[in-house]
């Protein structure tokens, strides 16, 4: 074939190359945890790191013509005479490179859920708000927020660890089975720990101590 011939065939022949994402979403995080050429199943998503999260599946089908699969593989035209596109691209085309081009280019996926988890926390949460109401009532509220202040210092009462980025808390308040920002957040203090195992008047009694 003469470089010409090839040049035309490159240029006329489309394929398309399929990739997936699973994404976790919550009211607090959004993180990919999942990026493949295979479709995935349940046994790719640890349900213990994601309670409480919808995982939403993306297909991306992303047509390209020949030249571009070439690029993205890095490889030279001439190869064709050894291999197929086929194999060129399953052998030396990568998610993240794909993905970038996915990027690069805009290309939107087809969306869908994947899976809803139960919340392990939700002992823990139906506790958040008892002993936010508990403590309204000692402090002679109508009601007390998550993010409140007692005596001037800024109170956070929540399931998982606080980003700092957000702003600093004086006294940072954690009622949860399973804290689901841990790792993201490590470097980030807790001052009061606690789960559903505990009473809401030992909580209290906690927080107005360390805010006194």
């Amino acid at each position: 074939m003469s470089e010409r011939d090839n040049n035309n065939q490159i240029k006329k022949e489309i394929m398309t190359l399929s990739i997936f994402t699973l994404t976790a979403h919550t009211e607090e995080y959004t993180d990919v945890i999942y990026t493949s050429f295979d479709m995935p199943t349940m046994e790719d998503v640890n349900q213990d790191d994601n309670r409480g999260a919808t995982i939403i599946l993306n297909r991306y089908d992303v047509e390209l013509p020949q030249e571009e699969v070439l690029e993205l593989a890095g490889v030279d035209a001439d190869e064709l005479e050894f291999m197929t596109i086929e194999d060129i691209a399953n052998d030396y085309i990568e998610e993240d490179i794909l993905m970038d081009y996915i990027n690069d280019n805009s290309i939107e996926g087809e969306e869908s859920v994947f899976e809803e988890f139960d919340r392990l926390n939700k002992k823990s949460d139906e506790l958040i708000n008892e002993v936010m109401a508990e403590l309204a009532r000692r402090l002679n509220r109508n009601y007390f927020n998550k993010y409140d202040f007692i005596n001037g210092m800024s109170t956070r009462i929540a399931n998982h660890t606080h980003n700092p980025s957000r702003g600093k808390c004086d006294v940072n308040v954690m009622i949860a089975e399973k804290d689901a920002t841990a790792k993201k957040f490590a470097y980030a203090a807790q001052d009061l720990v606690f789960n559903h195992t505990n009473t809401v008047d030992e909580i209290v009694e906690a927080i107005l101590n360390i805010t006194n």
